[in-house]
């Protein structure tokens, strides 16, 4: 069970509201109203409902900053080009050291990025594609993964919150996040989920079929 919030209040436009602790003090913000809507034809379809969406960003906000957020900025942003070129100069000038999720729609994570460039700190909005390949220069350190078939996220579940879990852990695995990829898939089972990419008790593991005991332990 994650507890990414200790949230049970509302601000007085009737938003709700979270207090996410790390460390000491609270960090609090603020969820707009139907912040997850599709990116499509302009409709008002909901992607991820309220719920899904707080609590998603803040476990990934509590939880996975260092090895989740943080890598996506620099594998599929334009940040992560600028420090290849400015770190070649001096190494360690340029550095993404803070990034904050504030926003999951269809397509795109919405992420709110510090950057610290020599001695200069500045804030920078990235979005980066759920469906997105590392940028140029980055794809030395993060090789690609093959894209996942929509027609195929669709025959497996037809729940939003599966579908994002499943492109998040492509990217996941891109960064090499590999610890993130099982919680990803708990989290979304908790949200609502099928569970889609979870291991079965009767899965042969590479065509080899091992006994149930076996593969549970795995």
């Amino acid at each position: 069970t994650f507890t990414g919030s200790s949230l049970r209040s509302f601000n007085r436009h009737g938003h709700r509201r979270f207090s996410v602790r790390r460390g000491s003090p609270s960090t609090q913000f603020t969820s707009l109203p139907s912040a997850a809507t599709a990116e499509t034809g302009g409709t008002n379809e909901q992607y991820l409902d309220d719920k899904q969406l707080d609590f998603i960003k803040a476990y990934l906000n509590e939880h996975h900053k260092s090895d989740v957020l943080i890598p996506l900025v620099i594998a599929f942003s334009s940040l992560g080009t600028t420090a290849i070129k400015k770190n070649m100069w001096i190494a360690g000038s340029f550095t993404v050291t803070d990034a904050e999720l504030v926003d999951i729609t269809r397509n795109q994570l919405h992420i709110d990025a510090t950057v610290q460039d020599g001695r200069k700190t500045s804030q920078e909005k990235v979005r980066v594609a759920l469906d997105s390949d590392p940028v140029q220069g980055m794809v030395r350190t993060y090789p690609t993964l093959p894209k996942l078939d929509p027609f195929v996220l669709e025959y497996a579940s037809k729940v939003p919150v599966d579908n994002f879990v499943r492109r998040m852990i492509r990217l996941c695995n891109i960064v090499k996040a590999y610890e993130a990829t099982g919680k990803l898939i708990q989290l979304g089972v908790q949200m609502g989920g099928k569970g889609v990419g979870k291991l079965k008790n009767d899965l042969y593991l590479n065509q080899v079929p091992h006994s149930k005991y076996y593969v549970e332990q795995i």
